[in-house]
């Protein structure tokens, strides 16, 4: 896990490319505080300098540092991530004829390339961001893992190319102008980032997920291609062809197998390694599963001393798992300056006080001198865990005619929501919403005109479809943007199992009825789980994420302080919003955690402002 970045200019120019790749480094520091380091050649009429910034993890020795050089000498790499099945790969390739001296994912990564060339990509099973000089074929390759999960940023011009894991360092190439589109839609819809290549940042791109772009390095001019390697649609609807004719006994048994590989493989590792625990499934799952492999430390956003938080679920999955907690608990009056450090190592604008309680998870994580955490994102949108896929299935099933299927859709969806009596306000605005296709504006910016699509269930679509799209566009960009930038900016290493491509594919590829039955989401995780975690964790109705207290945080202090600030950042917003607002007024304690849509409205006038 490190942070990667590089320049492509004209030879007369080298010197310029060299100082932005150091200037690159310095600004990642926390995203690879182990090693720094900068290689440059000369190709055609062209200079190309890649840099790296590493967080040891895999071979802590020289032998893993970065830029590398292939054993032929012909394809310099800079990677962030980690390519778990490496050591299968490896293997494969001993059998074949290549020899390693040493013991990193990196040089099996290169030595695959040299094999296998751009085939090799899908034999990957991990995270990973990568630049790849190929002198035999004069190109530099750009490659991004198939769902997004680690970054890549990139300045595209054709008398030069910049990139580098965060938009910070570019912003001396192409300035800090805010995508406005983007900050708007997230709080027109909830959505930041999608498959598609937008970041925070005007004149700045993301490589998209699953692509590879190629530069080639033979010519006078730049013009690069974009080559998708991964389709999920497509490979989705293969694993429901292939398991189609499976029962739900088998079915079942593949995703806890497929589970436990994923976790496995994700525990290797040359340092400690720890899971974020908290009283949920997901978590417990993969807390349960990885313990087999490794010893784990849980670390755990709650405490026992504070009996409305998660600890009690926390310690009996804990206990299950055979696994110590740590417990980070921070004082309301710690958040304020916890706030300020998330929204800077964010870089971009957030909605909720759940992604500063992550930060503090991380923070804590790295203190504890843990540089790996595993974690359950992804279990969700694997699943149908989300309260809204029940009410898909109603609408599905209703457009469908089966009167059947709508009363044992309809049934479900009720026992789902009398467990839950106290979200019913939240459901109802949000469920409005999917059904109508008309954005929840409560927001005090202007966003008429801020269209992301239809993020409920589109006509002549499945519920299937549906879920695809949450995996693409509707939730998990925004939710890894989230925890790539909160772990890296606490030199932590954020593994996530469900979001194995296997388990995911299988995942998304089951039957309607083993993710949502009874009233419950990921029923077919709950039937794994069953009886090896607690039953108050497999089939407790209660959904809650990150327990952020935000009336005590800004009681005690963080409400005053986010005012003091909106003062001078106000004018920043000049123009985008419904009327001119006040800082004392339209954000006070009480409009911050009760008006729907106001922290993130501060939390974007913040960001907009340049706090």
């Amino acid at each position: 896990m490190c942070g990667i970045s590089g320049a492509v200019l004209p030879r007369n120019r080298a010197g310029a490319g060299r100082d932005y790749v150091g200037h690159a480094i310095a600004c990642q520091m926390d995203r690879g505080p182990d090693f720094q380091a900068q290689q440059g050649t000369d190709m055609g009429i062209w200079h190309v300098v890649l840099g790296h910034n590493r967080l040891s993890i895999l071979d802590l020795s020289a032998l893993g540092n970065q830029p590398m050089m292939g054993q032929d000498g012909l394809a310099l790499l800079v990677f962030n991530g980690e390519i778990y099945n490496y050591v299968e790969l490896r293997e494969d390739l001993e059998r074949q004829g290549s020899v390693f001296t040493g013991t990193s994912d990196t040089q099996v990564l290169l030595e695959a390339y040299r094999v296998w060339g751009r085939a090799a990509f899908q034999r990957f099973n991990g995270m990973f961001a990568f630049a790849l000089l190929d002198g035999a074929n004069r190109e530099l390759l750009l490659v991004r893992d198939r769902f997004g999960v680690k970054p890549l940023h990139v300045v595209e011009r054709n008398d030069g190319l910049w990139f580098a894991s965060a938009p910070s360092p570019l912003h001396d190439v192409a300035g800090r102008r805010p995508d406005l589109a983007y900050a708007l839609r997230g709080l027109a819809h909830r959505v930041y980032d999608d498959e598609d290549d937008r970041s925070p940042f005007e004149g700045i791109r993301s490589v998209r997920a699953g692509h590879v772009y190629r530069y080639r390095l033979d010519g006078d001019s730049l013009a690069g291609t974009r080559e998708p390697y991964y389709d999920f649609r497509a490979r989705v609807a293969e694993r429901v062809a292939e398991t189609g004719a499976l029962g739900d006994a088998e079915l079942v048994s593949r995703v806890a197998s497929l589970l436990e590989d994923g976790c496995a493989i994700r525990t290797r590792s040359d340092v400690p390694v720890a899971v974020s625990l908290s009283g949920g499934l997901d978590s417990g799952s993969v807390a349960l599963f990885a313990a087999r492999h490794a010893k784990i430390t849980g670390i755990s956003f709650a405490h026992p001393d504070h009996p409305e938080s998660e600890a009690m679920l926390a310690a009996a999955s804990a206990r299950a798992s055979k696994v110590a907690v740590e417990w980070v608990w921070r004082e309301p009056a710690d958040m304020t300056e916890m706030f300020w450090r998330c929204l800077r190592a964010q870089q971009a604008p957030f909605l909720t006080g759940s992604v500063v309680a992550q930060y503090a998870v991380f923070e804590r994580t790295r203190a504890l001198g843990f540089k790996v955490l595993l974690g359950g994102q992804g279990g969700d949108e694997a699943f149908m865990g989300y309260r809204k896929f029940q009410l898909f299935a109603l609408q599905h099933s209703i457009r469908t005619g089966d009167p059947i299927n709508v009363l044992k859709t309809g049934a479900n969806l009720l026992r789902m929501t009398a467990g839950e009596t106290g979200q019913l306000g939240v459901y109802g605005r949000r469920g409005l919403q999917y059904l109508t296709g008309k954005k929840e504006n409560r927001s005090l910016f202007r966003t008429d005109g801020i269209e992301l699509g239809s993020i409920g269930l589109a006509p002549k679509s499945s519920v299937r479809d549906r879920q695809v799209n949450d995996v693409l566009r509707f939730s998990l960009p925004t939710l890894l943007r989230y925890e790539d930038r909160n772990s890296m900016a606490n030199s932590i290493e954020s593994r996530l199992p469900f979001l194995d491509y296997r388990m995911l594919e299988l995942a998304v590829a089951l039957p309607e009825g083993l993710k949502l039955r009874q009233g419950f989401g990921k029923f077919a995780l709950r039937r794994v789980m069953d009886g090896q975690l607690p039953a108050d964790i497999v089939w407790g109705r209660a959904k809650r994420g990150f327990d952020a207290d935000i009336g005590r945080w800004l009681a005690a202090g963080l409400g005053r302080s986010i005012r003091e600030r909106l003062h001078d950042a106000l004018p920043a917003a000049d123009g985008l919003t419904l009327r001119r607002l006040n800082a004392d007024a339209d954000f006070s304690d009480r409009a911050l955690e009760h008006e729907p849509g106001r922290f993130g409205d501060a939390v974007t006038v913040l960001w907009l402002a340049g706090s």
